[in-house]
């Protein structure tokens, strides 16, 4: 099969830039694990940086394709971290608590440069980088070369003495099941996979929110909170309502030929009222799919929950009939409708399990029957909704 793929693509870039979020969570975790307490940071001094007190772990990390690659001297991913590395010293960035990991996907070759720190064989380290800066002709380097050539003798040990390198890391593809095991801890097995995806997407819109806007590091609380929140939300007795979903900007115009709308047209609901219903729908229905797809349904549930809805809508949707007997003029039935319906929009929430409170599913719920026709407001609805159509 031909591969279209342009050799300028940025595709790789924005493995590495994924890769450097993955990875920070997945250090969080772990440290958490550990009841560490530390901030996180992230494009600010290098690609991650842990602070904890006065001290600050600093971290590269570099994603290959080719996890099989090996980490030489004049490896361009070294000498990038390298050069970053000494400019830091020589601007005073980094402070004398600062710990530097170089974090690769690559394999550290043996009898390189990278060995040899690996082996904290600090002196032999400095011997390789100086000849390599020295007598490499790679133009990619240079600049790296040239700083590294800038901090002084005692400047490259101090420094030395504090890089790490730990090759071989996990690509991007499995870093995910990493994780997992990781805060395995924190629900049921059967509830791991759609936690632990919940737990990410937060941690992307967090992180972006910490890119774009001028703030303090990330707390490593803020993670335990979350974690702490999604766990309550996978317990048997709930479900867990993402908040993406309820702060989605739905589009009503998408929704204006739906059953349920008509309905409200049908009883002369306001625009705002068929408004926040379009929210309601929208909401329950992808949180129901959602629900569905990571398979946190016992069997019927779904289905039983509506018996339920149903069985409430009717008790007064007869109880409306009755009192409007068979010749009530058209306005009456309406107004008669609109009092229905004010019933489900300030009354009823009737949770799916326990836990669920949110009044969105109940409503949406509601809405989602109505747009079946299995309820509905006007108590000539289903004739209605049929003249609509013919």
């Amino acid at each position: 099969m031909e591969n279209n793929t342009s050799p300028f693509s940025a595709r790789d870039s924005f493995k590495g830039y994924l890769y450097q979020c993955r990875y920070a969570l997945w250090e969080s975790l772990k440290k958490m694990r550990d009841e560490e307490e530390f901030k996180v940071s992230i494009e600010t001094l290098d690609d991650v940086v842990f602070h904890q007190g006065e001290s600050e772990e600093v971290l590269q990390t570099k994603h290959s394709i080719n996890n099989s690659a090996n980490l030489t001297d004049a490896s361009s991913d070294l000498w990038k971290t390298i050069r970053i590395w000494s400019e830091g010293i020589t601007s005073g960035e980094f402070n004398s608590d600062t710990t530097f990991f170089l974090i690769t996907t690559e394999q550290v070759s043996k009898g390189s440069t990278a060995y040899y720190i690996k082996k904290r064989e600090i002196t032999t380290a400095i011997e390789r980088l100086n000849k390599t800066a020295a007598t490499s002709t790679n133009l990619t380097n240079q600049k790296a070369y040239e700083a590294f050539k800038n901090i002084s003798p005692d400047q490259k040990e101090i420094l030395l003495n504090k890089v790490f390198i730990i090759d071989s890391s996990p690509l991007i593809s499995s870093i995910g099941s990493k994780m997992k095991k990781t805060i395995r801890y924190a629900t049921k097995k059967k509830y791991l996979d759609p936690l632990f995806n919940q737990l990410e997407g937060w941690w992307f819109t967090r992180v972006l929110e910490h890119l774009t806007k001028p703030q303090d590091a990330i707390p490593s609380w803020e993670i335990d909170a979350e974690i702490d929140m999604l766990r309550e939300q996978f317990r048997d007795d709930n479900l867990p309502i993402d908040r993406s979903i309820l702060n989605v900007t739905v589009n009503k115009s998408a929704y204006m030929d739906r059953n349920f709308v008509k309905q409200l047209e049908i009883i002369e609901s306001s625009n705002d009222r068929i408004f926040l219903a379009v929210k309601h729908y929208y909401r329950a229905f992808e949180h129901r799919t959602r629900w569905a797809t990571d398979d946190l349904f016992i069997p019927d549930e779904l289905e039983q929950y509506e018996d339920i809805l149903v069985d409430e809508w009717k008790v007064c949707f007869d109880r409306m009939k009755e009192k409007l007997g068979e010749t009530t003029a058209e306005e009456v039935k309406k107004k008669s409708a609109r009092t229905l319906y004010h019933w489900i929009e300030t009354h009823i929430n009737e949770p799916i399990r326990p836990g669920v409170t949110h009044p969105s599913i109940c409503k949406g719920s509601y809405h989602m029957l109505s747009d079946k026709g299995v309820v509905g407001w006007h108590p000539d609805f289903e004739t209605k909704l049929k003249n609509l159509f013919v």
